[in-house]
């Protein structure tokens, strides 16, 4: 296979259960001389979000490990017998969805090879991987805006002000379009952070009005 002209490599990563298979096709393929792969992951079916994050993290070990190149483009899972693309999987959620997306909006698809790369587009670490997942999806695409004018770590802080409790509510809240989440009842323990659910950078026209609306419910 490595003397036919294949450049790259194409192969799926579908499910972390195959994790051993795939390492052993990725390490085969470069002893061969294949140096270009291109990885598909496929996401929003059976597998937990947690998964993508580990699968892909399988893949920048390997670049790093084996000194070529493996570009990883997550898949979204719709049904076949579905007419449009809101299918959302067993452990999956609207909002869990639309981070993803946001985040390979920014990637153009395509998470590339550097390890440097994918902790800036999906974290350090499984926590805060799962932070970028509950973060409002402005946040996600425009983040050094966000991180330059202080919003960001305001969001956190308040994040991180909830028990697991009301995390769980917040996550129930924002996993509605931006529509209901500005009608959505508005506890007064979510009252502070929901409205940066609902802000877009292409609105704040300064600082001190960046927090000036007000949810309907509230």
């Amino acid at each position: 296979m490595a003397r036919l002209c294949i450049r790259p490599l194409r192969i799926a990563f579908d499910n972390i259960a195959y994790e051993k298979y795939y390492v052993n096709a990725v390490r085969t393929a470069c002893r061969h001389g294949i140096q270009q792969v291109s990885n598909y992951l496929l996401f929003n079916y059976k597998d937990k979000p947690i998964e993508l994050y580990q699968r892909i993290k399988v893949n920048i070990e390997l670049n790093r490990e084996l000194g070529i190149n493996i570009f990883s483009f997550p898949m979204k899972y719709s049904p076949i017998d579905e007419i449009d693309r809101t299918y959302v999987g067993v452990h999956w959620n609207y909002k869990y969805l639309r981070a993803i997306s946001a985040i390979l909006n920014v990637t153009k698809g395509i998470v590339a090879a550097g390890d440097s790369f994918f902790r800036k587009a999906f974290g350090e670490n499984e926590d805060e991987f799962f932070e970028l997942l509950i973060m409002p999806r402005d946040m996600i695409m425009f983040r050094s805006f966000y991180e330059n004018n202080g919003m960001k770590e305001e969001w956190k802080a308040l994040y991180n002000q909830l028990t697991n409790d009301w995390k769980q509510e917040l996550l129930k809240i924002v996993s509605q379009p931006d529509s209901k989440i500005a009608k959505a009842n508005c506890p007064i323990e979510l009252r502070e952070i929901l409205p940066f659910y609902l802000v877009n950078k292409k609105n704040l026209r300064n600082q001190s009005d960046q927090l000036s609306f007000q949810l309907e419910s509230c």
